[in-house]
This record gives structure tokens, sequence and C-alpha cells, in this order.
């Protein structure tokens, strides 16, 4: 037995290296009052040193990556320096060439100015020019009179000879009556006799289908047993039955397919006529305020042909409505200069979103490849069975950014060493067709917020137009936020229009000016409302 309060009163569980020194000995008597460290706790000093060295030892390599990957950054920032400083030089070259465009268009405007006295030489000779083809024009009115007379006199001689057409017309009418009388009649024994013959082959072919039967049914009697002559009769009858019911079946199915297939077509009308209905009312909407133009351009054209009698027209009356029509014209010029600006500014902005879509996506597929890169690794790592200490030792975070650090080593490498594309935004000047304006407009310089802001398709003028033809399309509706879109849409335009005012200076007026002077012609003359203003750019914008 042991002796628990003897010599023997140790920890039966451990080892003789790890049990506590035994101070009961005479020559220990004196260690009983110091502080004894036992073999255990010694052990586990020894692990947890241990430890702690291997924990310094990866700080280390780890402080050596981290000054890797800063000496890497640094590089990587005197590149960018050279970049920005490439990126200086390549604007101030561009803002020479800017310059010298505008240099150039100085040098246009003064050549527009000199092609302005000659076009106004070359407009009297064209006046002079014109008067001659008037008196043509009027010679050759009076031939054309005199060609309709001779028609008229034609029609004179059509009416006194057309009693006589219409008897004939009549005549002929009645003998195709007679004649398809005839023909139906003859149709109507034809059917007739057809459907006695066939009726007389229909009893003749029940006659001897049942002598068969009979004849068969004595022969089967005969020969097969009652049983199974009743069961070929039951099998006859069902058969006869799961035909009746698999054609009714498929007619049922084939209704059905055709409900379907109805129902799919009333539900899409359904779903068009709901889209279109607001669009069908703004165009009706249009459609009266271009009736209305239309009504007043009517009259105002038949004054002025009234005007043109050869009684009461003069030269000065020539010559004004000339110069009216000439304002008007120049005027219409002036909008449509207007709206080719508004159409490059809107392929300007859809070229930028172009650009931005493409960039998120490049983004995004970056990002996706680097998490496929994450998934495979962790992956390939869960499948390792050797590993190293310090790898068994980290958490899941550390071991993600681990793995993280690995996979940006060979990235940070090729950005280190990458070259600057060539790729850039659409440019304005590969865009613009050249049209009325007859010069190139510079480049737009467009907010991204407001791109951000501005997802909805422009409408260019149209929403203004009608706002000035005095029409309200939301007036009838609740839907405030589609107002306020309209709002926002027209504060817009209206800052284009004035941005194109600035730019364009090829004609003699500028754009604001233009309006003011046609509305005072107008007034003068009383000839158009200041709705007939707005009546082109309704007609091209509105549907």
């Amino acid at each position: 037995m042991v002796d628990l309060y003897g010599k023997d009163k140790r920890n039966i569980s451990l080892p003789s290296r790890l049990q506590p020194l035994n101070i009961e000995d005479s020559e220990m008597e004196d260690q009983k009052d110091k502080v004894v460290i036992i073999n255990m706790q010694k052990a586990m000093y020894d692990i947890r040193i241990a430890d702690l060295e291997t924990r310094i030892k990866r700080l280390e390599t780890r402080n050596q990556e981290l000054l890797d990957t800063s000496n890497s950054t640094e590089s990587r920032i005197d590149s960018t320096d050279l970049e920005t400083a490439d990126n200086i030089a390549q604007f101030n070259r561009q803002i020479f060439v800017e310059t010298s465009k505008t240099d150039e268009y100085n040098k246009r405007m003064d050549m527009l100015n000199k092609r302005k006295a000659e076009e106004k030489t070359t407009h009297n000779r064209k006046q002079e020019l014109m008067e001659k083809q008037f008196s043509n024009t009027r010679f050759e009115l009076t031939s054309k009179i005199k060609f309709l007379n001779a028609k008229i006199n034609t029609l004179e001689d059509y009416k006194v000879t057309k009693p006589s057409l219409h008897e004939k017309l009549r005549e002929r009418n009645e003998l195709m009556a007679e004649k398809d009388i005839e023909v139906a009649r003859k149709l109507e024994d034809i059917e007739k006799k057809h459907n006695i013959d066939t009726e007389k082959l229909k009893n003749e072919m029940h006659t001897r289908l049942f002598e068969l039967a009979g004849t068969f049914q004595i022969e089967l009697s005969s020969n097969v047993a009652i049983p199974v002559h009743r069961l070929m009769r039951e099998s006859i009858l069902v058969k006869n039955e799961l035909i009746q019911i698999a054609n009714e079946y498929m007619l049922v199915k084939e209704k059905n397919r055709r409900k379907e297939h109805n129902f799919s077509l009333y539900e899409e009308e359904i779903k068009n006529g709901r889209a279109d209905k607001f669009r069908y009312v703004i165009i009706a909407k249009i459609r009266r305020v271009l009736l209305n133009a239309l009504r007043e351009m009517h009259k105002e054209m038949s004054r002025r042909q009234d005007l043109y009698t050869l009684t009461s027209i003069s030269y000065e009356d020539s010559l004004k409505l000339r110069e009216d029509a000439k304002i008007l014209a120049d005027a219409c010029a002036t909008r449509l200069s207007k709206f080719e600006v508004l159409l490059h500014r809107e392929q300007v902005k859809l070229g930028l979103a172009k650009y931005s879509r493409r960039k998120l996506k490049a983004v995004i597929r970056k990002l996706i490849d680097t998490l496929y890169d994450v998934k495979y690794v962790a992956a390939c790592a869960l499948k390792i069975t050797g590993t190293g200490e310090d790898i068994l030792e980290m958490g899941d975070t550390q071991l993600m950014s681990h793995l993280l650090d690995i996979l940006s080593r060979p990235k940070l490498l090729m950005s280190a060493t990458k070259v600057t594309s060539t790729k850039s935004v659409l440019r304005a000047d590969h865009i613009y067709k050249i049209g009325d304006l007859e010069f190139e407009p510079k480049h737009i310089n467009i907010d991204p917020q407001k791109l951000i802001k501005e997802k909805e398709p422009s409408e260019l003028s149209t929403l203004k137009t009608l706002k000035n033809l005095g029409i309200d399309l939301f007036a009838e509706s609740d839907d405030y936020v589609v107002a306020d879109q309209m709002e926002y849409a027209t504060k817009v335009t209206e800052d284009f229009e004035e941005e194109a005012s600035n730019e364009s200076t090829t004609s003699t007026q500028s754009f604001e000016e233009i309006p003011e002077m046609e509305l005072k012609l107008m007034s003068e003359n009383g000839s158009m409302s200041p709705e007939d203003e707005t009546f082109e750019d309704v007609e091209t914008g509105g549907e």
C-alpha cells in the first residue's frame, strides 16, 4: 500500500523527472523557506519560450515582406510622377493646338465676311434672274391654261355622249345578270345529281357491309367459342370508346391551345395599349396644335396669294415679302444649327457613358477573377496534407491575408512595369459632322454628377417648345416625378442652348437677336403668331 503520510506522498501520474523535490531530507532542510520551481513548470516555460521564438521569427519575415512592398510602392510612386509629367506636357500641347484652332476660326470669320459681300452681289444678280423667270413662268402658265381649256372642252363632249354610254353599260349588265342566273341554275342541277349519286353509293355500301357482317358472324359462331366471341365484341366496343375519347381529347386540347394563344395575344395587346396610351395623348395634343398652326399658315398664305394678283402687287411689296422670307429662312437655319449642336452634345454624353460602362465591366471582371483565384487557392490549400508549423498556427483571417498577399505579388510587379494605354474617351472632333455651322465645335467638359442624375433620355428642346405653345402634358395626371424630370430636362436644354449661342459666330446676328427680330417683323406684318415660330420644332421633335 502507498503511504499517504510518509515519504511516498507524491503525484503518482507524473514520471520521476517531473516529480517535485523531496525537501524532508536532512541535507535539504534549509531549502524549505525558498521558492521551488518544479520540473513541470520548467518544461511549460521552455515550450512557451520556443513558441515566442517562432512568433518572433514569423514577425521578422513579415516585416521583411512589408519592407519589400514599401520599396515597390516607392518605385510605383516614381513611375506615376513620370506619367503625370508626361500628361502635363501632353495637355500643354493640346492647349497650343486649341489656340491655333481659335486663330484659324478668326481667319474663317474674315473669309465669311468677304463671302457675305460677294453673296450680296450675287443676290442682286439672282433677283434679276428671278424677274426673268417670273415672265417665263407667266408664259408657261398661260399655255397651261390653254391646255386645260382644251381638256374642259373634251369633258363637255363626254357629257354629251354620256347617256348613250350609260345605256350600253346597262344592256351589258343585264346580259351578264342573265348569264349568271343560267350558270347558277346549271350548278344547282349538277349539285343535285351529285347528292343523289352519293346517296345511292352509300346505300349500296351499307347493304354490302351488312351482308359481309352476317356471313362473318355465321362463320365466327361456327368456329369460335361463345366467351371468345363476347370478349371480341367487348374489345371492339372498348376500342371504339377509346377512339371517341381520344378524338374528344384532341378537340379539347386544340381548343385550349387556341385559347392560350389568344390569351397571350390579347395580354400582349393590352400591355402595348397601356404603354402607348400616354404617347397617343401627347401625339393628339401636338397634332391639335399643329392643325391650329397650319390653319393660321393657310390663312397667311391665302392672304399673300391675294397680294400677288397683277392688279394690286407692287415692286416694293414683293421686295418686302422676299426679305421676310429670307429672315425666316435664316431663323430656321440657325435653329437647325442649334439642334445639330445639341445632337453633338448628346453623342458626346453617350460616348462617355459607354466608356464608363466598359470601365466598370473591366473592374467587375477583375474582381470576379480575383475571387475565383482565392477560391482555387483555398481549395488547393485544403487538399494539402503536409504544411509548415507557421501555417498550422494561423487563423482564418491570417491565412486569407497571407494567400491574398501571395496573389498580389505578381500583380504588383506587373503594375510597376505597366504601359500607358493609348485608348481614350471618344473625342468630339471624331463625332461631329460639319453641317450648317461650317465649323467644328470645341470639346465639351460634362460634369460626371450631371451624367449620374440624368438617367432619363434628354428631350432636347421638345418640352420647351410645347411649353411655349401653351401645352401642359401633365395637367391631367398626378405623376409629379415625371413633371420634375421634365423641368430638369428643360433647364439642361436652356443651358445647352446658351452655350451653343456663345459658340456659333457664323451668322451676322446672335441666336438671341434673331428670334426678337423675327417676332418684330411678324408683329409689323401681322403674318404669323408666336406659335408659328415653334411650328418646325414641334414637327421635328414632337413625335
